[in-house]
């Protein structure tokens, strides 16, 4: 009775999944886990009735790693329905675009200086910038350029 009780696949105890297994669902560390969740927790979601913040956040990354339809992500974490999962999704889609991605992704994040003084490597600057010390290095690749004009187009 009480093996059928606990749950294998639960990321509310940290102790419940090894290192490993996060990195294997997640791609992430259990710090890095923690340290996404700490970010995500200063959004408006909220642990509800149906899961915790841990699990969407869980449901979120193994979607993103594994590619997992929803009817089989809400089996894994004993969900009542791929409706809840899909909720789940949204949900933390919202509070990472909120929270994280304005602190952490983009332009806005990181002033000029700190591109030039902490991620600039002197042999970039001898190479793009004849040695001036003032000048910001970006480098812009378009390898996902074609996907996302196809995906727009509808083609």
């Amino acid at each position: 009775m009480l093996f059928e009780q606990q749950r294998r696949f639960d990321f509310e105890n940290p102790q419940c999944l090894s290192d490993d297994e996060y990195k294997i669902f997640t791609n992430l560390t259990k710090v890095q886990f923690d340290d996404l969740e700490w970010h995500i927790s200063q959004s408006n979601i909220r642990n509800s009735s149906n899961r915790s913040m841990r699990t969407a956040l869980a449901i979120f990354l193994c979607t993103l790693r594994l590619g997992l339809l929803n009817a089989f992500l809400a089996v894994l974490f004993q969900l009542t329905d791929k409706r809840t999962v899909s909720r789940c999704i949204e949900s933390l889609r919202s509070a990472l675009m909120s929270e994280f991605v304005p602190r952490n992704l983009g332009f806005n994040h990181i002033t000029r200086r700190d591109i030039i003084h902490q991620h600039t490597s002197t042999i970039a600057q001898q190479l793009m910038c004849a040695d001036e010390p003032d000048t910001a290095i970006v480098v812009i690749d378009g390898t996902y350029l074609y996907i996302q004009v196809k995906e727009f187009f509808n083609f």
